[in-house]
C-alpha cells in the first residue's frame, strides 16, 4: 500500500509540474514535494525488490546491480565535469544491462507468456524507475549552476514511461487477460491495486488534489495593460487611446528591469549582454535621437515625447517621473516589456496599433528580493531552476515567434512579403540567428538583432557592434535560413558566395567596350533573401544609392556615378532606392517629424524575389588599356547627411556607410575587340556567362 501511494503521489506531482507554469502557491509547493516523496518512492520500490527475494536471483542482482552502478558514476562524472554527456552515456549502458536481462526470457519463449512479458515488463519498469531516480538527483545536484535542460527531457520521458507502465498494471488487474502480468508483476514492484477503502480514498484525495493544484489564483494573475503605439499626438487621440503610466502596481520596478534576468549561473547572461547592445535598447541612447526629441518637445510639448515611449523608452511606462532624457544612460527596454506581451492588435487606421501586457505576478513576485533589491532570492532561484518549463512557457509564447510581434513597431517601415514561397520565414528566422552564428558565444537565439544600422553604433563608439551589423549586412555571416521558394536556394551549392545572400548583383555589358567609343552596361539587382522590400527604413532619414565606376588597367578612373562629394553628400543623378514622406502641410518631412508624417512615397524598392535593372554609358577615352575594371556597389547610410548636419551641428561629420552588396567585373578589352565579328547576340550571350566576381582586393579611387 505505501509503495502505491507514494506511486501516485511521485506521477502526479511530477505531471502538475512539468505541465503547469501557475506558480501559485501549490505550484511551488510541489517544485520541493515531487523530489522528497520521489525519494521515499525509490526507497519503497527497492524495499519492495528485496522483500520479493531479489537478491536470491543472483544473475539478475548481477544486472541491476551493475546498471545501478553506472548510473552512479555517471551522476558524479556528469555533476564534476558539468557535462550531460556521462550520464547519458551510463543510461544507455545501464539500459543495455537491464532491458538486456529482461529480453533473455522473452528471446527464450517467443511464444508470449505471462512469465515472459513479466521479466520484460518488471526490467522496463525498474529501468525507468533508475533513470527517473539519477536524473532527479542530478536535477537537483546541479540545478543552481548549470543548464540541465537535457537532464529534464529525459527524466520527464521516463516519468512517462512509468505512467503507462502503471496504466497497464491497472489495466491487467481489471482485465485479467491471459497475457497481463499483474499476478506476476507486482510482487517486485509493491504496487497493488484493489478494491480496499484505504486505496479508493488514496485515488479520490490524489484526484481532488489535483483538481485543487490545476486551479488558478485570478485575483493577481489577470494584471493587464494595454497600450497604443501611434505617432498621433496626444491631443489628437481619442480619450482611451491616451496611455497612462500603470499605478499601485507593486512590482513595475521589475517590469523596467534588465539585470534580474541574468543574475545567477546558468541564467541568461548573454541574451542580457545581447540586449543591452542591441538598436532596440540604445537607439534612444544616441545624440541624434535625443536632439530629435528635443526638437518634438520644443514644437509639440515635452509631454508629447510620450508617444515615442512605447517603441523606443517603454520603461518610462513602468518607472514614474522619467522622461526621455533619463533613458540616454539607462535601459530604455526591459526583459519583461516585450516577454510578457499577451496579444497584439492592428486597427483600421495604419499608423495605430494596440500591445496588450499580461504578466504572471506570482512568477514576477519571485524575482523581488525581501532586501529590496531586484532579483530572486536563493530559494525563488532554486525552484526556478527546478522548473525551467514552468519559467520558459511563462516568458515565452507562439506569438513571439510570429512577424506581427515585431510589426507592432515596425509595420509602418517594415513590411514583409505576403507570400515568398512553400514555407514563409519569419523576422526573427533572419535577425534572431544563434549567437554562434553571428560572431558570439552560445547557442540560443541572439537578442542583438543585427542590421544595417551603423549611425547608432558609431554615434555610441561601439566597433564591435558595428562590426556585427556589417558583416550580417553585408552577407559574411554563414546564416541557416529557412523558407523554400527563394531565389537563393535554387542556386546550386557550388555556386554560391557567401555575400549573394541578400542581395545578388551582377554586371552585364551590352555592347563591346572599344576605346573611342560609347560603352555601356547594365547592373542588374535580384533580392534574394530579404523577405521584405529593399529598403525598409523610415524614408526621410535613410539613404540607398548605387555606386558604380570603370578603371583601366592603369588605375585610372574613366566613369563613375554615385561617389560622395567631399560634403558627403550624394550626387542628383544617383541612382537611388526609397522614396520620401509628405507632411500634413504638404511638404516633405524634415528632421525626421514623425508626428506630421501625411503620407508615405516609395518611389523605388525590389521586393523579394524581384529585381531592378540600372544602365550605364559612357565614352571610353582613345587611349584606354584593358582589361577594364567595372565595380558596382549599393550603399546603405542610415541618416540622410542633411539630417545629420543638422543633428550634429553642422560640425562637418557623416555616419558610416555600408556596402551591403558589391561586384568587380574585369573585361578583357582587346580579347573584345579581336571578337567584333561574331553577332551581337553571342556577344551578350558571351558576357553574360563570363561574369567573374572578384571582391577581394577592391580598390576605391
Amino acid at each position: 500500500m505505501p509503495v502505491t501511494t507514494l506511486t501516485l503521489l511521485t506521477l502526479l506531482s511530477g505531471l502538475f509540474v512539468a505541465h503547469s507554469a501557475s506558480w501559485n502557491l501549490f505550484h511551488r509547493i510541489l517544485l520541493f514535494l515531487h523530489p522528497s516523496v520521489g525519494v521515499l518512492w525509490v526507497i519503497a520500490i527497492l524495499w519492495s525488490l528485496k522483500q520479493a527475494g531479489i537478491g536470491s536471483k543472483r544473475r539478475m542482482l548481477k544486472f541491476h546491480t551493475a546498471g545501478a552502478g553506472l548510473l552512479f558514476l555517471g551522476i558524479a562524472a556528469s555533476f564534476l565535469s558539468a557535462r550531460m554527456v556521462w550520464i547519458v552515456l551510463a543510461i544507455v549502458l545501464c539500459g543495455i544491462l537491464v532491458l538486456g536481462y529482461g529480453l533473455r526470457g522473452q528471446i527464450k519463449r517467443p511464444i508470449p507468456t505471462r512469465l515472459s512479458s513479466s521479466g520484460l515488463i518488471r526490467s522496463l519498469f525498474l529501468y525507468s524507475v533508475y533513470v527517473v531516480a539519477a536524473t532527479g538527483i542530478l536535477i537537483v545536484l546541479m540545478s543552481s549552476t548549470h543548464s540541465i535542460r537535457t537532464l529534464f527531457h529525459i527524466h520527464t520521458l521516463s516519468g512517462l514511461v512509468l505512467v503507462c507502465i502503471v496504466t497497464y498494471l491497472i489495466a491487467s488487474r481489471l482485465l485479467r487477460s491471459d497475457y497481463l502480468v499483474w499476478d506476476t508483476l507486482t510482487p517486485m514492484t509493491g504496487i497493488r491495486f484493489g478494491p480496499k477503502a484505504t486505496e479508493i480514498m488514496t485515488l479520490a484525495v490524489a484526484g481532488v488534489a489535483a483538481l485543487v493544484l490545476l486551479a488558478r489564483e485570478p485575483q493577481e494573475q489577470d494584471v493587464q495593460y494595454t497600450f497604443h503605439l501611434s505617432t498621433v499626438p496626444l491631443e489628437k487621440r481619442k480619450p482611451h487611446e491616451v496611455d497612462q503610466i500603470p499605478q499601485g502596481f507593486a512590482y513595475a520596478s521589475l517590469m523596467a528591469s534588465v539585470e534580474t534576468c541574468g543574475r545567477g549561473p546558468g541564467c541568461h547572461q548573454g541574451i542580457v549582454e545581447d540586449h543591452r547592445r542591441s538598436s532596440h535598447n540604445r537607439s534612444i541612447h544616441t545624440s541624434y535621437f535625443q536632439k530629435n526629441l528635443d526638437f518634438m518637445a520644443e514644437e509639440i510639448g515635452e509631454h508629447n515625447t510620450y508617444i515615442c515611449a512605447g517603441c523606443h523608452f517603454p520603461n518610462a511606462y513602468f518607472l514614474k517621473d522619467t522622461t526621455y532624457r533619463d533613458y540616454a544612460t539607462r535601459d530604455a527596454y526591459s526583459c519583461l516589456y516585450c516577454h510578457t506581451v499577451d496579444k497584439v492588435l492592428f486597427t483600421e487606421e495604419k499608423e495605430k496599433t494596440i500591445l496588450v501586457l499580461r504578466p504572471n505576478v506570482q512568477h514576477l513576485k519571485m524575482f523581488a528580493s525581501s532586501n529590496g533589491e531586484d532579483g530572486p532570492s536563493f530559494l525563488n532561484q532554486l525552484m526556478i531552476r527546478l522548473s525551467p518549463r514552468a519559467h520558459a512557457k511563462t516568458f515565452r509564447k507562439d506569438l513571439y515567434f510570429r512577424e506581427e510581434f515585431c510589426q507592432v513597431c515596425h509595420h509602418l517601415q517594415i513590411k514583409p512579403s505576403e507570400n515568398t514561397g512553400f514555407m514563409k520565414a519569419q523576422c526573427i528566422d533572419c535577425h534572431m540567428q544563434p549567437r554562434s552564428l553571428i560572431g558570439l558565444n552560445g547557442k540560443e537565439r541572439n537578442h542583438f538583432f543585427p542590421g544595417t544600422n551603423l549611425a547608432g553604433p558609431a554615434d555610441l563608439k561601439d566597433s564591435d557592434a558595428m562590426t556585427i551589423n556589417t558583416k550580417y549586412s553585408r552577407g559574411e555571416f554563414e546564416l541557416a535560413l529557412r523558407g523554400w521558394g527563394g531565389i537563393w536556394s535554387l542556386i546550386p551549392k557550388e555556386e554560391r558566395t557567401i555575400k549573394d545572400i541578400w542581395l545578388l548583383v551582377q554586371i552585364e555589358p551590352l555592347v563591346l567596350p572599344v576605346a573611342g567609343q560609347r560603352f555601356e552596361y547594365r547592373i542588374v539587382t535580384t533580392n534574394t533573401s530579404l523577405d521584405h522590400a529593399f529598403p525598409a527604413a523610415p524614408l526621410d532619414l535613410i539613404e540607398v544609392w548605387l555606386e558604380t565606376w570603370i578603371k583601366d588597367a592603369k588605375g585610372r578612373l574613366v566613369f563613375s556615378s554615385g561617389m560622395l562629394t567631399e560634403d558627403y553628400t550624394i550626387p542628383h543623378d544617383t541612382h537611388k532606392l526609397g522614396g520620401y514622406m509628405i507632411g500634413m502641410d504638404d511638404h516633405l518631412v524634415t528632421k525626421n517629424r514623425v508626428w506630421q508624417i501625411k503620407k508615405k512615397v516609395v518611389e523605388r524598392e525590389i521586393h523579394v524575389n524581384h529585381q531592378v535593372q540600372d544602365t550605364y554609358s559612357c565614352v571610353l577615352p582613345e587611349d584606354v588599356e584593358g582589361p577594364l575594371e567595372i565595380y558596382a556597389s549599393w550603399n546603405y547610410r542610415k541618416l540622410n547627411q542633411e539630417f545629420v548636419n543638422w543633428a550634429y551641428d553642422n560640425s562637418g561629420m557623416t555616419v558610416p556607410v555600408l556596402r551591403i552588396a558589391e561586384v568587380l567585373h574585369k573585361v578583357d578589352l582587346e580579347k573584345l575587340v579581336r571578337e567584333a565579328r561574331h553577332s551581337h547576340k553571342e556577344l551578350t550571350q558571351g558576357s553574360s556567362v563570363g561574369l567573374a566576381i572578384e571582391e577581394e582586393g577592391v580598390e576605391k579611387p
